[in-house]
């Protein structure tokens, strides 16, 4: 299971109240431009009320040997409102690494549910969720919490504890920490799976396939 892209989906009525905002490309975009500034975020009605957004990360993968910058994360500051219908808009000077601005709508609606619940995460991906480097590289890994039912990215509860592995850890070492967030170093040629782990969930699968060449 990947992320829904956008996120949440356009004329979705059941959006979680904890839901992060995503958007991912079908080219490799441009590092800088994907920033804060990158999206607005505004409650539909008659003030308009701006919701203020946060980048959280960028969405890196490996496409036909080439790791790029696919899309990007944007965490609410805060909760949104139960039964609210919501606007996000890009800016228009997204461009990819050839220099091909985007094309298309920039611009999408949701509602969110009508009840006052959280979601809660049943799944864990890593980002890059594919990753290609060479011995003694290293690359900085982000975990992401899903609600695997609606392909959503969650904002994270408070202080929640992770714990990060190497399934090859000839291959790549993971660092120490307790957080979101690690560094990996690849040693030798091959292929591992960069786990990470919450609340007794970890990401599966090849999300977080490693190959050192």
């Amino acid at each position: 299971i990947n992320p829904q892209s956008p996120s949440p989906y356009a004329s979705v009525q059941n959006a979680c109240l904890n839901a992060k905002i995503s958007v991912q490309f079908n080219s490799a975009m441009t590092d800088g431009l994907l920033g804060a500034d990158a999206i607005t975020l505004k409650q539909r009605g008659a003030d308009q009320t701006s919701i203020a957004l946060t980048f959280d990360q960028g969405i890196y993968y490996e496409v036909n040997g080439r790791s790029g910058l696919r899309g990007a994360v944007f965490r609410p500051d805060q909760n949104l409102q139960p039964n609210t219908w919501y606007e996000a808009t890009l800016n228009n000077n997204l461009a990819n690494v050839d220099g091909g601005l985007m094309v298309g709508s920039r611009t999408w609606q949701f509602k969110t549910q009508t009840d006052n619940e959280l979601c809660q995460f049943d799944q864990v991906l890593v980002n890059p969720g594919r990753a290609i480097l060479g011995v003694d590289q290293s690359q900085n890994y982000i975990a992401q919490t899903l609600d695997s039912a609606s392909c959503q990215l969650l904002r994270e509860q408070d202080n929640l504890r992770w714990s990060w592995r190497s399934a090859n850890e000839a291959v790549a070492t993971v660092g120490q920490s307790a957080v979101s967030q690690n560094s990996v170093l690849a040693k030798t040629l091959g292929e591992t799976k960069i786990r990470a782990q919450a609340l007794g969930v970890e990401n599966t699968g090849g999300n977080g396939t490693l190959n050192v060449t």
